[in-house]
């Protein structure tokens, strides 16, 4: 008569199992890693905008109640840049140093204080801005608000970007303040109120974009 084989119930995965598991999890993790990133980007500049969509609305209410006005960026009677004057006139709680700025914040964008900003530390505390978009000075200078009605293409003319500073201006190869933060380029709300998302070279290779004055033709 033969014995029996003794056959003896495992309580676990050995070393070897353990470590085939491991490296091939950690093979997986390495494969998603991109895919999942480039998703968690597209989710922030999604939000972001839908922020500038938000934003474009608001500066419709104000248009609406001020004869077709657009804020100026920055108004030497009274000290307010374009947000403050948003926030002042009651379209929208004033922007303030925190993480949760919501509307005014760009989910892409670090935490930031009133000295740190965009990551960096400012050297002009008192010119940190308190939002992560940047009104086109071309259409809103200082001390002067322009019309809508003065623009004749304005699906054509961004009002406000993503960047780092509350006004950018045009200057050739490389725009004040811009900031390319969503897949190398970033988003724009557009005088009509659609918002959209161009590369670097969008906003780089098309002075038409800034529409400097005159804006319409005689």
């Amino acid at each position: 008569m033969s014995k029996g084989v003794n056959m003896r119930k495992r309580d676990g995965f050995t070393l070897v199992e353990m470590l085939v598991t491991i490296c091939i999890l950690s093979m997986l993790v390495a494969m998603l890693s991109p895919a999942l990133k480039n998703a968690r980007d597209k989710a922030r500049q999604i939000s972001c905008l839908s922020n500038l969509r938000g934003l474009g609305q608001v500066f419709q209410m104000y248009g609406h109640d001020y004869e077709e006005s657009i804020p100026s960026m920055y108004d030497s009677s009274n000290g307010l840049l374009w947000y403050d004057m948003i926030s002042e006139k009651g379209y929208l709680k004033t922007p303030v140093y925190n993480n949760n700025n919501q509307i005014w914040t760009c989910p892409a964008e670090p935490p930031h204080d009133s000295t740190r900003r965009h990551g960096q530390v400012s050297t002009f505390p008192a010119w940190v801005p308190l939002t992560d978009y940047a009104i086109n000075s071309y259409i809103a200078p200082s001390d002067t608000y322009l019309k809508l009605t003065q623009f004749r293409n304005p699906s054509a003319i961004f009002l406000l970007c993503d960047a780092n500073s509350y006004f950018t201006a045009y200057n050739g190869g490389n725009p004040y303040y811009i900031d390319y933060r969503h897949g190398g380029g970033l988003n724009f709300l557009f005088l009509d109120g659609h918002c959209e998302w161009g590369p670097k070279s969008f906003i780089v290779g098309d002075a038409d974009l800034w529409k400097r004055p005159p804006w319409k033709d005689d």
